[in-house]
């Protein structure tokens, strides 16, 4: 999957899911107009599966992506597939 997220401040995240055999995470990078860009790797730890047990694997991972991003200003309806 990729997606492209625009936030408020005109903040440019692309996510790009990456599968390998240990699981799933998120590779980002965030590009903003007067800073560094950011790249981050998100991956959700086994505490969120266990608190979590009636989700599946892709709606932790995309739950922990939407608040770890949200740390950088984006929230769950700024991304676009």
């Amino acid at each position: 999957m990729k997606a492209i997220a625009t936030n408020s401040l005109g903040d440019l995240a692309v996510v790009k899911t990456v599968t390998t055999p240990g699981g799933a995470f998120y590779n980002v990078r965030i590009y903003t107009d007067n800073g560094p860009e950011y790249r981050l790797q998100i991956a959700h730890s086994d505490a969120d599966r266990n608190s979590r047990a009636e989700l599946t694997e892709e709606q932790i991972l995309a739950n922990h992506l939407v608040s770890s991003l949200g740390r950088y200003g984006f929230t769950k309806g700024d991304f676009k597939a």
